[in-house]
């Protein structure tokens, strides 16, 4: 029942117990090295007591998860490298190259304008498979003496300008709190999600518009505000052009949607991010938005990263959603978001498979070619 209407949600942070122990992505590929004859169970413990200083991109997930020994250790690792989605890469992926000239510049943008002007509104219909992975902290009240955990080992994350206090002590840390998949259909530009699973009741983090809205109407929003170069960083074939973005409250299109005591409360907030484009074609990548909720709300916090890539529907490629992680912090059911509520952390991994056309065929016969010569079955 926490629902961002234009998208919103996103990544953020491991809500832990204890100290974390603060590691680049060397040191986990280190780590993970010597640790060839541990358990799933014990190589997870030891991975839940990481926190990343880097981000941990998803082709060096995967390359862990396939050499992970079991389940808990791939969701650890997912967990580790979801937490770290705001954070800069490794240097060793930045591109040591000057930026753009003027000219150089105003040509990948005017290309970035002309791929979401032609080529998103021509995506054909298809359908997708939405695969989510939830994760949540609940509170330990009950269980543990609050007289006896005191703020002081609260930990403080900061993402961009966002400071966060997370883990409280009597939290758990976070945790896989169920998976789902859906079925997403994009027909007419419309994007329609139906659960797979029969009786599944449709709560939690979610979202909509990773196929294309939310990319016009981010960087749209961008284009006629705040824009700046950022940096080069390395590609598939080659170097990608990253920029930064701000979003005023005036300009914003940007809605933060969540549960309060009386009923969905909706926000209209500025908001900050980022998005990495191929230069050369404008095709946009990667996609960061960061909310910032204004007083008296600024407890809530939302947070999005979207990561796109080349999809074969029928005899073409396309630019769709890969993966996306999500991140909502919200006051706890009973307190008010206005004075320095309890938050509770929810954090979605989602990846998107199967894509494949979508086709509505039907084939008219008569009744001589029908068996037992009945006629033939009404379409509805």
């Amino acid at each position: 029942m926490r629902a961002p209407a234009i998208l919103l949600l996103a990544a953020l942070l491991l809500a832990t117990a204890h100290a974390a122990q603060l590691v680049t992505v060397d040191q986990i590929q280190q780590i993970l090295a010597a640790s060839h004859s541990e358990s799933d169970a014990k190589l997870a413990g030891e991975i839940s007591s990481l926190e990343a200083t880097e981000r941990i991109d998803t082709s060096t997930l995967a390359r862990w998860q396939a050499a992970a020994p079991g389940d808990r250790t791939r969701a650890a690792l997912l967990l580790l490298a979801d937490s770290s989605a705001f954070l800069p890469l490794p240097a060793s992926q930045i591109v040591d190259q000057p930026a753009p000239d003027g000219t150089e510049l105003n040509q990948i943008v005017m290309r970035t304008i002309d791929y979401l002007g032609k080529i998103l509104p021509n995506l054909p219909n298809f359908m997708a498979v939405r695969d989510i992975t939830q994760f949540e902290d609940s509170p330990l009240r009950e269980q543990m003496d609050i007289g006896n955990s005191p703020d002081a080992h609260q930990h403080v994350h900061s993402i961009d300008a966002a400071v966060l206090v997370v883990g409280k002590p009597y939290f758990l840390p976070l945790y896989v709190g169920g998976r789902k998949s859906l079925q997403v259909t994009y027909r007419n530009g419309q994007e329609i999600q139906v659960s797979l699973a029969k009786n599944d009741v449709d709560v939690g983090l979610r979202s909509h518009g990773e196929f294309g809205p939310v990319l016009a109407v981010v960087i749209g929003d961008a284009l006629r505000q705040k824009l700046y170069w950022d940096h080069w960083q390395q590609g598939a074939a080659g170097p990608l052009a990253t920029f930064r973005y701000a979003v005023s409250a005036e300009a914003s299109h940007n809605v933060v949607e969540y549960p309060s005591d009386s009923g969905v409360r909706r926000i209209v907030t500025p908001y900050h991010g980022e998005f990495t484009v191929d230069p050369a074609t404008g095709a946009v990548l990667r996609l960061t938005i960061v909310s910032e909720v204004p007083p008296p709300y600024e407890h809530v916090q939302s947070a999005l990263v979207v990561e796109y890539g080349p999809v074969v529907l029928g005899d073409r490629t396309y630019i769709c959603p890969l993966r996306s992680v999500n991140l909502a912090r919200e006051p706890l059911a009973g307190e008010s978001e206005t004075s320095a509520p309890t938050l509770r952390t929810f954090l979605n991994d989602d990846s998107f498979t199967n894509y494949h056309l979508f086709r509505a065929d039907a084939r008219i016969v008569g009744s001589a070619h029908v068996p037992g010569g009945q006629p033939p079955p009404q379409l509805h």
